[in-house]
């Protein structure tokens, strides 16, 4: 698995992985549990295969929000 991209924000997460979801791509949240998200924040992973896809997936999202 390939971490790429990380949040402090549970919301921001979610949105990237649905992002994912909606185009095949299965992600597991690393640090989910974490008591403290400052300290431990968020990490959305992918695997190998997946994971040019997936960044130019978040970077288009990313311009769109911009």
């Amino acid at each position: 698995m390939k971490p790429i991209y990380t949040t402090q924000s549970s919301a921001e997460a979610g949105l990237i992985q649905a992002i994912l979801r909606d185009h095949g791509i299965d992600s597991v949240l690393d640090n989910a549990s974490a008591p403290i998200p400052t300290a431990a924040p968020l990490t959305v992973q992918v695997t190998d295969s997946d994971e040019e896809l997936a960044l130019r997936l978040i970077r288009e999202h990313l311009a769109k929000s911009a």
